[in-house]
């Protein structure tokens, strides 16, 4: 068995965050295929679907960034 005679702690950002950073990403990305197709013409059905898509984005995003608001200032 080891003993551990001190901690070390590293710069990092935290989980939420990370799921945060992804879940940006893919809000960006849906909106820029809907950019494209909507320049191409004729993919209404699936601009629908992206557009659904971005609003389940939204929301998860939200609730993480309350996630990560509350652990925060839980630890204060």
């Amino acid at each position: 068995m080891k003993l551990v005679y001190e901690t070390t702690f590293e710069e990092d950002r935290c989980k939420i965050c990370k799921d945060i950073e992804k879940k940006q990403r893919k809000y960006t990305k849906l909106q820029s295929d809907i950019y494209r197709w909507q320049r191409e013409g004729n993919r209404s059905a699936t601009i629908e679907r992206a557009e659904r898509d971005i609003m389940d984005v939204e929301s998860v995003i939200q609730g993480l960034e309350q996630q990560h608001y509350q652990r925060v200032h839980e630890t204060l």
